[in-house]
């Protein structure tokens, strides 16, 4: 059942109220530029965590050869985030490849992103040094510190991993965003082999908190794996099939 704590950190985090690494919206104040106002349009159904929706938006907009050169380098990179979001890392990873917006900061923030979803994180390390985090538009800062604390994690260095998630933590520009990192933070102790009632607590607080949402199942496996630490079992098991049951289809 621990096996459930080690869920993939990036793909389940798009929930209602804070996506990652949504940056540079469009000034809703002039829509001169053709295609624009569909862009903020597109940029919400990112931040809403409707990531098919978002792709599809950011694609029609990229589809108007009126639009401005110096926007298309923020929009391919929020359609890769989109991608990113719904588990789409070939297609990502290809959108990265052939981006001819700069490759700064934001792009390798990215490339890290999808090295973590397939788990190399030799590439995670790599891309995240060519990241300085004050170069980062704020929203994007928390989760650089996230992604490090996860590579830290990866290597069983619990120390810095714990300091790497104070950071994202204190990075944060939501509530809903703290909450996903200190999702993280909380699995760094499950998977250390802390388990007890006080924790047990604050995870159900936030089971309760964040239910129905896919940032809730997290919280909801990482109680039903502390559960059972405490020798709960049945009480875990039965815990995680009535929450199954208000995960949508999709």
């Amino acid at each position: 059942m621990v096996a459930l704590a080690l869920v993939s950190a990036i793909s389940v985090s798009g929930f209602e109220g804070s996506v990652p690494l949504v940056f540079g919206r469009t000034d809703r104040s002039s829509d001169s530029a053709a295609g624009l106002w569909d862009a903020t349009v597109a940029d919400r159904a990112l931040e809403a965590g409707f990531y098919s929706i978002a792709e599809g938006l950011y694609r029609d907009v990229l589809a108007d050869a009126r639009i401005p050169v110096e926007q298309r380098g923020r929009l391919n990179l929020n359609l890769i985030t989109a991608l990113i979001g719904q588990g789409k890392i070939n297609q990502a990873s290809d959108a990265l490849e052939i981006f001819e917006g700069p490759r700064d900061a934001r792009y390798f923030l990215r490339l890290a992103m999808v090295a973590i979803e397939r788990g190399d994180f030799d590439a995670v390390s790599r891309n995240l040094r060519l990241v300085e985090p004050e170069s980062l538009p704020e929203e994007d800062a928390g989760w650089f510190y996230f992604m490090q604390a996860l590579a830290f994690e990866n290597r069983g260095d619990s120390r810095r991993a714990e300091a790497a998630f104070e950071d994202a933590i204190a990075a944060a520009v939501s509530g809903a965003q703290l909450a996903q990192f200190r999702a993280g933070q909380l699995r760094l102790r499950i998977i250390s082999g802390e388990a007890t009632e006080a924790l047990a607590g604050e995870l159900k607080r936030q089971v309760d908190e964040f239910q129905g949402r896919r940032l809730g199942f997290q919280f909801v496996q990482q109680y039903a794996v502390v559960l059972d630490r405490l020798g709960r079992s049945d009480e875990a098991i039965d815990f995680l099939r009535r929450n199954a049951e208000l995960i949508p289809a999709e």
